[in-house]
């Protein structure tokens, strides 16, 4: 496990966001997926699980 904080910085794209310029909900979800698959890729992860 790394002992710094895994971040990344993102910048919020105008479909993000809604009529009173506040970032919707479904925005972070999205983002944290692709966090997620940075962090994954960063770290090595086994892209796929193999079964015997």
């Amino acid at each position: 496990m790394p002992s710094t904080p895994f971040s990344r910085t993102f910048h919020v794209r105008w479909g993000d966001m809604g009529f009173n310029a506040h970032v919707r909900n479904t925005a972070y979800l999205d983002t944290d997926v692709d966090v997620r698959l940075m962090y994954f890729a960063e770290n090595r992860f086994p892209q796929a699980l193999r079964l015997p």
